[in-house]
């Protein structure tokens, strides 16, 4: 990914979802790692998500780990919940036949979900007040809106260099 575009260039494409979408910006390697942290957010849950035991690992990286697979393998857009019961959605990023990663967001629920407050309480310690009080912060999208999502992401895909 890096060969794409430097790191100050994916933290400014991060920047741009994120005041576009509202979203976490979600912008991984080919093995599902995140290239660049997450210097906004799209609310208070997942930062304490991310920060608390081993949130991280049990929610956002093995959600980015099972998209990097879907994604290389199928070479279209995901729409799916994570462990925490937010949505992440992810295009391909693909240059010359060859998954370099992906390019996307997470961090709201889809309209009529929510939040899965046993598994955030399971793998973060977090308490559930605590929980509770940060999931009044997680908006909700249609999935109409997920969709316009995933066309402007594969828009900002084909304009990257090399595509």
């Amino acid at each position: 990914m890096l060969k794409i575009l430097s790191m100050e260039q994916w933290l400014a494409v991060g920047k741009e979802i994120h005041a576009r979408f509202g979203l976490n910006p979600s912008i991984n390697d080919a093995q599902g790692r995140p290239l660049v942290a997450n210097t906004v957010w799209a609310n208070e849950l997942c930062p304490a998500i991310r920060g608390g035991g081993d949130g991280a690992a049990e929610v956002c990286l093995e959600a980015g780990r099972h998209f990097a697979r879907v994604l290389r393998e199928t070479g279209k857009p995901m729409i799916e919940e994570c462990g925490a019961g937010m949505l992440r959605i992810a295009v391909p990023v693909v240059v010359d036949d060859l998954f370099m990663g992906s390019l996307g967001g997470c961090g709201k629920v889809c309209d009529g979900g929510e939040v899965d407050e046993f598994m955030i309480r399971k793998a973060t310690g977090l308490s559930m007040d605590d929980i509770r009080g940060r999931a009044g912060s997680v908006a909700s999208i249609t999935w109409g809106d997920a969709d316009e999502i995933v066309e402007y992401l594969e828009e900002r895909v084909r304009a990257l260099p090399g595509n």
